[in-house]
């Protein structure tokens, strides 16, 4: 599942887009039912349903900068996260 939450959508494997409400909650619901990819997203008889973490964006963004390949030999050479250059 894909959750770009800047637009407020998420999308399944099968391509479907449902909107993010307020609360950071998706439905995907009936949508569910001829899936080929259900066995792989969800076991409930009424179709797969995203919660959304409080802080969902910051994550990705943080995942999305561990793919820096800056961030990797930083992190490599430190073991912690940095906001800035490492000392020495």
């Amino acid at each position: 599942m894909t959750s770009p939450l800047m637009r407020q959508t998420a999308t399944c494997p099968n391509n479907l887009t449902r909107a993010i409400t307020a609360k950071r909650r998706v439905t995907f619901g009936v949508a569910c039912a001829g899936c080929p990819f259900r066995a792989r997203c969800t076991a409930s008889p009424r179709g797969r349903k995203l919660v959304l973490h409080e802080h969902d964006a910051l994550q990705r963004e943080h995942r999305h900068r561990a793919t820096d390949p800056d961030f990797q030999d930083d992190y490599a050479r430190t073991g912690r996260w940095s906001n800035g250059p490492s000392p020495g």
